[in-house]
């Protein structure tokens, strides 16, 4: 139970610091699939979903021989701890699973913008969107700032974005600022370059971390 339970913790440590290392500068991840969108590494949730379902074995594994004819003797501490990795295993799996089934990403479409934020489908035209910024949310991470034009900001952190948010405001701020190439985003190779260019071996990167990566 204990080798399990090491285990999963151990693979959260490389979904952490991939969690961090998206943020990393000068990164851009978007789908070749119209319309423009930035959209987030898909590989992390695969790792978390491991370590989710390795807590609810390790509990499990745990938890059964309490019931044999001779159950070890854990101690009322050691008793307790299998059965609460069980209902912690099924909880983040659960909650996982919640998440893929949510649009993910930054969608630029002719009509507008569309992300999730938590688990609230957002849309706004662009005649709605009064500013884009790049911006420091309370917890210290970069994230491009929304300004509605009816006040409310709306904070979209790197994570979420699979891109340097940076970039990401540039080029919100560009369709925003060019309602006359708002068709360009039917063909995000062509969005991108037009507003990031060149595209070429100075942001594109065989590794993860840096540099742009298309998905199709």
């Amino acid at each position: 139970m204990m080798l399990l339970a090491s285990l999963a913790i151990l693979m959260l440590i490389p979904f952490t610091i991939s969690a961090v290392r998206r943020q990393g500068f000068d990164r851009i991840r978007y789908s070749r699939r119209p319309p423009f969108r930035f959209i987030p590494t898909s590989t992390i949730p695969v790792i978390a979903a491991l370590s989710a379902l390795l807590i609810t074995v390790a509990g499990i594994t745990g938890t059964v021989p309490l019931f044999l004819p001779n159950p070890p003797s854990y101690g009322a501490v050691g008793r307790f701890s299998p059965v609460a990795l069980i209902p912690l295993g099924i909880a983040f799996l659960g909650y996982l699973i919640s998440r893929v089934r949510l649009p993910r990403g930054l969608t630029l479409a002719p009509g507008g913008l569309t992300w999730t934020e938590g688990r609230t489908p957002m849309r706004f035209e662009w005649n709605n969107i009064g500013a884009v910024s790049l911006a420091t949310n309370d917890q210290g991470g970069r994230c491009v700032r929304i300004h509605t034009t009816s006040g409310i900001e709306h904070d979209l952190v790197a994570s979420a974005l699979g891109s340097d948010p940076a970039i990401v405001g540039e080029v919100v701020q560009h369709f925003l600022d060019h309602p006359e190439e708002r068709e360009l985003l039917h063909d995000p190779d062509a969005a991108l370059a037009r507003v990031v260019a060149p595209v070429s071996s100075s942001r594109r990167s065989p590794g993860p971390t840096s540099g742009a990566s298309a998905t199709n």
